[in-house]
């Protein structure tokens, strides 16, 4: 068992379930009407 592999490993898992929470928390806050919130990435 390499321990700083199995850090990383637990971080990105921990990273990726904070992007989809995010996701959620965003949607849920504008609500979901038909149409998603107006989100410029330019």
């Amino acid at each position: 068992m390499n321990p700083l592999r199995d850090g990383w490993k637990l971080l990105r898992t921990g990273s990726a379930l904070v992007g989809v929470l995010a996701v959620a928390f965003v949607v849920l806050s504008y609500g979901w009407n038909g149409e998603p919130p107006a989100l410029s990435l330019e």
